[in-house]
């Protein structure tokens, strides 16, 4: 089984949000480092559960998981992404009837360019593998922006978007038990 070895990207890339009582909230933005994160030395909270934000309890890294289609991706740290263990999902309109895809979201440190993001040929083979599969894939840049894209009639179709909308898990669930993904 891999493990994370030096690399702490996910402690960078994802934002943490959460509303502690008692006590205060913390809050740590996409693409910041978080400031439990030390150099060499990973996270200086992990073993403290009354420190370590819960969010982190959860987090799963889709690299660790080798038998999801990973196995020829990079470490997270050295290909600059992170894919979400967590299952999300997308909307979309097609001839005015609401669609559900189930979605794998995928954390991006470098900033989007004017003629796009640079998709490793790594990256490309598993996002096709998970289109194929039925999935959707939100490259996500920050809190609110964000790349989806999915296969539509046969082809990937790429939208920009402001991805400030959340979904509850239970719709999420929902999703993907419909789908029989979960």
């Amino acid at each position: 089984m891999r493990q994370c070895g030096e690399c702490t990207l996910c402690c960078k890339l994802t934002p943490v949000v959460e509303l502690r009582k008692p006590g205060p909230s913390f809050l740590k933005l996409a693409n910041q480092k978080c400031p439990f994160q030390k150099f060499h030395k990973g996270c200086t909270v992990y073993d403290d559960i009354n420190r370590r934000p819960r969010a982190c309890f959860i987090w799963r890294c889709r690299w660790l998981m080798s038998d999801e289609g990973t196995e020829d991706l990079p470490r997270p740290d050295r290909a600059g992404y992170v894919i979400d263990e967590a299952p999300d999902m997308v909307t979309i309109d097609q001839d005015g009837k609401k669609i559900h895809i189930p979605a794998i979201q995928i954390w991006v440190g470098k900033q989007p360019k004017p003629n796009g993001y640079p998709v490793p040929a790594s990256l490309k083979r598993y996002m096709e593998r998970m289109g194929g599969k039925g999935f959707a894939i939100i490259c996500r840049f920050d809190e609110r922006e964000a790349m989806v894209s999915a296969i539509y009639n046969g082809k990937w179709s790429h939208q920009a978007m402001e991805a400030n909308i959340t979904h509850a898990p239970a719709d999420i669930a929902a999703v993907w038990r419909e789908k029989g993904l979960a």
